[in-house]
């Protein structure tokens, strides 16, 4: 970023699903019938390139100047459903107590 104007940057993350999480690098739990679920690869591609996205900005911006929060949730994420809705708004209000310092 030589020579340019310095900016900060603030990533929200949607949400990520710990139990869809924990069966993908679980061996004994992932079968085949989930490697070939859309739900099993977009969630891993989705999880892939979050984190790839986290890293390239950690080595371009500092940490005074990049930061990103997210939450475990239970909702099932894109979901229109009034239940994922309001868990979905809920996280959202979590999210920002946990993290409002560094915000």
């Amino acid at each position: 970023m030589r020579g340019k104007k310095k900016i900060r940057l603030l990533s929200l993350g949607t949400g990520y699903n710990e139990d869809v999480d924990k069966k993908m690098s679980d061996g004994d739990q992932f079968t085949k019938s989930d490697s070939l679920s859309n739900v099993a690869n977009s969630d891993f591609m989705m999880n892939y390139e979050s984190i790839t996205s986290d890293q390239v900005m950690k080595s371009l911006l500092s940490s005074s100047d990049y930061y990103r929060a997210n939450i475990p949730t239970k909702a099932t994420l894109d979901s229109t459903d009034e239940k994922d809705i309001k868990m979905m708004e809920q996280d959202g209000t979590k999210m920002y107590e946990q993290h409002k310092d560094q915000i």
